[in-house]
């Protein structure tokens, strides 16, 4: 067994094969488009940085207040992500401290709710209970929590209890604007982004690509099957499925991302996100008169005997 935990560990590291064959398994996907942020709006996100990452230098060097860092914020907003701060920027919401500061209102409609902190307070979740609790009851799906340094944007869970999931967050002073990467991550907060639904793709994305997603797809049925298959050429030794499934789970994959909060929420996105491929998956079936099979991410191998059930023996090569 010794032997083949250790190939099974050089293949995972080293072996092209491998990832080849995870890549291809992993059927859950989403395709994110192309920003193409306009040269004004590029030009604007860029100068606008620069600009103000020497203006909240100055402003942490003298330790502003939270009421003039909201003012440099609003600035933020109008000279940097587009929004006029006459007729989309209000504070009408802030009243005794009550829900939040500020209000981003595009048509009449509030797009996002802005907590914000002084410029030298370290940001915390709990920092956004007032304004993920308004969002919730006035259906508004997003909060911002910033200091104007530090964005961090949230898309609000409407379920008992009220969730939150961080989308995206950037630090405005280790950001370089000329690069394209940088210019692409800041637009997502951008008017015009709001148009292109870009902020839904981007969380749909953060959804997905993650640490704690993808073990979920690496434990599933399918993966473990084509992981068996593949170490099966390195060895003529035959090995069960549950036990390469306790091998990943006890010597591959952190354990954090099995257990955690995070791992439970990861292992119902991909449920989700299964179910959902299973009925486009019914309606191609209906639709070409064809008999499809429904591709399946089942539960662990290794769990499945614990929950009553037997481990599905994965076809011979």
């Amino acid at each position: 067994m010794e032997c083949i935990e250790f190939k099974f560990k050089y293949a995972l590291q080293f072996d092209k094969i491998v990832f080849n064959f995870f890549l291809n398994t992993f059927i859950v996907c989403i395709t994110v488009k192309t920003m193409n942020i306009s040269k004004k709006d590029s030009e604007s996100i860029q100068n606008g940085i620069l600009r103000y990452q020497k203006i909240l230098a100055s402003a942490k060097a003298r330790d502003l207040n939270e009421s003039d860092t909201v003012t440099i914020i609003t600035d933020m907003l109008n000279d940097v992500f587009g929004y006029d701060k006459y007729l989309e920027i209000t504070s009408e919401f802030a009243v005794r401290n009550t829900f939040c500061d500020l209000a981003v209102k595009v048509n009449n409609k509030i797009e996002y709710l802005v907590e914000c902190k002084s410029v030298g307070t370290e940001l915390k979740d709990n920092h956004l209970k007032q304004a993920v609790d308004y969002g919730a009851n006035q259906g508004v799906s997003w909060v911002i929590l910033t200091n104007g340094i530090i964005w961090k944007l949230y898309k609000i869970r409407f379920e008992k209890p009220i969730g939150y999931d961080l989308v995206a967050q950037f630090d405005v002073a280790a950001l370089n604007p000329r690069t394209e990467d940088a210019r692409e991550l800041l637009y997502i907060l951008h008017k015009s982004a709001i148009e292109k639904n870009l902020r839904q793709e981007h969380f749909e994305k953060s959804q997905l690509i993650n640490p704690y997603t993808v073990t979920q797809v690496l434990i599933s049925e399918p993966v473990i099957g084509a992981l068996r298959r593949e170490i099966r050429k390195l060895s003529d030794i035959k090995l069960e499925a549950g036990e390469l499934t306790k091998l990943l789970l006890n010597d591959v994959v952190k354990r954090d991302l099995i257990e955690s909060e995070t791992a439970k929420e990861a292992e119902k996105t991909v449920r989700k996100l299964q179910k959902s491929l299973d009925r486009k998956l019914a309606r191609k079936k209906e639709q070409d008169g064809a008999r499809v099979a429904p591709a399946v991410l089942k539960p662990p191998v290794g769990q499945q005997g614990e929950q009553g059930g037997e481990s599905a023996e994965p076809a011979a090569r």
